[in-house]
C-alpha cells in the first residue's frame, strides 16, 4: 500500500478514464472499462 502511494499510481488510475475520453475519443463507459482493465 505504501509503494502504491509513493509511486503515485493512484492518481494515474484516478485520471485514466478522463485521459482515455479526451485523448483517444473513447465513450464514457468504454473509458471506465478500459481503466478497470489496466487497474486490475
Amino acid at each position: 500500500m505504501f509503494f502504491r502511494q509513493f509511486v503515485g499510481i493512484n492518481s494515474v488510475i484516478y485520471y485514466l478514464p478522463i485521459l482515455f475520453k479526451d485523448a483517444f475519443g473513447f465513450a464514457s463507459a468504454q473509458s471506465i472499462w478500459a481503466s478497470i482493465g489496466i487497474g486490475g
